[in-house]
């Protein structure tokens, strides 16, 4: 499973860097991969940890945050985050460090801060480390 978010989480990004888009056919086949690995697998789903980090992506997006972004953090969140505070506090360290890389590039690449910046990186790169 930890291989699937891994290339998973690669093509994601790599759309999203390119793009600035976060589709929805992407995520739709990224959850179907990991709800049949799951069910295979005899995995664990985590609904109230989706539900919470969907509650929160929804406020966050009156600040900016895409759709696309809540989407794939919630959906990441129920097959990879458990209720745990542990986790949650590896999450949230993760996705600042990965948001800080990714403003350190735009800055280096003379953008400005109303280009938009592709946050599935830092979001994808978060997940991988509560799943490690």
């Amino acid at each position: 499973m930890y291989a699937l978010l891994l290339i998973s989480s690669l093509y994601i990004s790599i759309v999203d860097i390119t793009t600035h888009k976060v589709r929805n056919r992407n995520l739709i086949f990224t959850a179907a991969i990991f709800a049949a690995t799951t069910f295979v697998g005899k995995g664990q789903i985590h609904l109230a940890s989706s539900l919470a980090i969907f509650s929160i992506g929804f406020i966050a997006m009156f600040f900016g945050l895409g759709a696309g972004d809540v989407k794939l953090a919630a959906l990441l969140a129920l097959f990879f985050l458990p209720l745990e505070i542990s986790r949650w506090s590896d999450l949230i360290q993760g996705f600042i460090l990965g948001g800080v890389l990714l403003l350190i590039g735009h800055l280096i690449s003379r953008r400005s801060f109303a280009d938009p910046i592709a946050l599935a990186p830092a979001i994808c790169a978060a997940f991988i480390w509560c799943a490690r």
